[in-house]
């Protein structure tokens, strides 16, 4: 009965001691998650000054009017793509208004059915107010 005991204690220890192994190694790995996240967003923001460096260049390598001619490029495409966007923007409000006038015409023709509806079951001497 002593060995009993002392195996089933074991295992419970061994029991505990996986589940622990568990916890840990599940921490483990939402660690490496963020840090991953973390070299993600730091390999972005590095390229982002990258860009940004190339754009201006270092000093001497070019004068301050033409880095400055190279941002304003920049900025001009930067410009141009949310200028296409509003296009792109108005042409789905356009269509959305399209899509209103179609369910409103759609509304007006179900109203329309419903009035025929109610004519044709008065006419049959049936109120259709009270018809369930």
């Amino acid at each position: 009965m002593g060995d009993e005991s002392a195996t089933r204690d074991a295992r419970l220890r061994d029991g505990e001691a996986e589940a622990e192994a568990f916890r840990t190694g599940r921490t483990l790995a939402e660690y490496g998650q963020e840090l991953t996240r973390i070299r993600e967003q730091q390999r972005s923001a590095f390229t982002n000054i990258d860009s940004l460096a190339d754009a201006i260049g270092s000093l001497g390598e070019r004068i301050l009017t033409q880095r400055l001619d190279t941002v304003t490029d920049r900025l001009d495409t930067v410009t141009d793509r949310l200028g296409t966007v509003t296009e792109q923007l108005g042409t789905v409000t356009g269509q959305l208004g399209t899509v209103r006038d179609c369910l409103d015409t759609f509304t007006d023709r179900l109203d329309t059915v419903e009035r025929v509806l109610f004519a044709l079951a008065r006419a049959q001497g049936i109120d259709p107010e009270t018809t369930g």
